[in-house]
């Protein structure tokens, strides 16, 4: 019925969170794409964190299943994913029954921390995290979307990875391998 896009203050950090509501104006779906943060005091990341806890409160009061559909990790910087250790601290806390569908993230080189974070929600809740690998991923027609999700009428596209970039060698291995993703709902499109 309707899709909010919230962007996440994380301090120096990422964060997108989407709201999907049905026909009955419910919370029906959330996706996390990205949950992170570099700032040392982490200032702003409680109010990121809250944003979320209380979306899936939300999802509770509307009689549905706690539960994130779609949890995206673009590439291992740490301003990308350093926040989702705490988030599913506060998750296992707070709820009993908690959900997760799918787990995808880009970017080569990942490191122990970041690798850790990751295993730790597939540990969880016993879904794999899915690369998005060469195949799925590095194409030659510019413009192209490859979607490689939906949630309800909302689809999530690979705009692009494996994109060259003019920096040193562990940039292009981290950045440009990361994944952008576009949002389309009824026609129109975020990214």
């Amino acid at each position: 019925s309707k899709i909010d896009v919230v962007f996440l203050h994380c301090d120096q950090g990422m964060g997108t969170l989407v709201k999907i509501y049905d026909s009955k104006d419910r919370l029906a779906s959330l996706a996390l794409l990205d949950l992170g943060s570099e700032a040392g005091t982490k200032k702003y990341s409680d109010k990121a964190l809250e944003t979320v806890i209380r979306a899936l409160n939300q999802m509770k009061s509307d009689k549905m299943t706690p539960m994130i559909d779609l949890l995206l990790v673009s590439h291992q910087d740490t301003d990308h994913w350093s926040l989702l250790p705490d988030l599913l601290e506060r998750i296992e806390e707070q709820f009993i029954d908690f959900g997760i569908r799918e787990i995808y993230y880009g970017g080569l080189g990942w490191k122990k921390g970041a690798t850790e974070a990751i295993e730790k929600w597939e540990e969880a809740y016993g879904v794999p995290a899915e690369p998005f690998g060469k195949a799925q991923s590095d194409f030659s027609k510019p413009g192209k979307l490859n979607e490689f999700t939906e949630i309800d009428d909302v689809k999530f596209h690979l705009l692009c990875v494996n994109v060259p970039v003019s920096r040193s060698a562990g940039d292009l291995k981290r950045n440009g391998t990361s994944a952008v993703i576009a949002i389309q709902f009824a026609g129109i499109f975020v990214v």
